[in-house]
C-alpha cells in the first residue's frame, strides 16, 4: 500500500481511502487462500477495503472475472423497462 500510495503522491494525486477499493483477481480456488481484510499502510492512517466484486463505469467485475453479476444486473434493468413500456401501452391503447 505505501508503493501505491507513494506512486500517487509522485503524480500529485490523493488516494481517498473512503472511495479506494482493492480486489484480487484469479481463480475461486486460489482466491480462497488470500485473505479479504482491511490491507493499512504503517505509515499513514491509510485503510483501502477489500471487496469481491467493483462496479467501474457501470461494469460489474467480480474477483473470478465471471459475468453472472453483470448479467443479472442487465437482466433486472431489461425486465424494468419492459415493465414501464407494458404499462405506456396500455395508457397509449386507450
Amino acid at each position: 500500500m505505501r508503493d501505491v500510495h507513494v506512486c500517487c503522491s509522485r503524480c500529485r494525486l490523493q488516494l481517498d481511502p473512503a472511495k479506494t477499493e482493492l480486489i484480487w483477481f484469479g481463480p475461486k480456488l486460489n482466491l480462497k487462500w488470500i485473505s479479504n481484510s482491511d490491507h493499512s499502510d504503517s505509515d499513514s492512517d491509510i485503510v483501502i477495503q477489500a471487496t469481491d466484486e467493483v462496479d467501474h463505469l457501470g461494469v460489474i467485475l467480480g474477483s473470478s472475472l465471471s459475468m453472472h453479476q453483470q448479467i443479472a444486473k442487465v437482466m433486472s434493468t431489461c425486465s424494468f423497462h419492459l415493465r414501464r413500456l407494458r404499462n405506456i401501452g396500455k395508457i397509449c391503447d386507450k
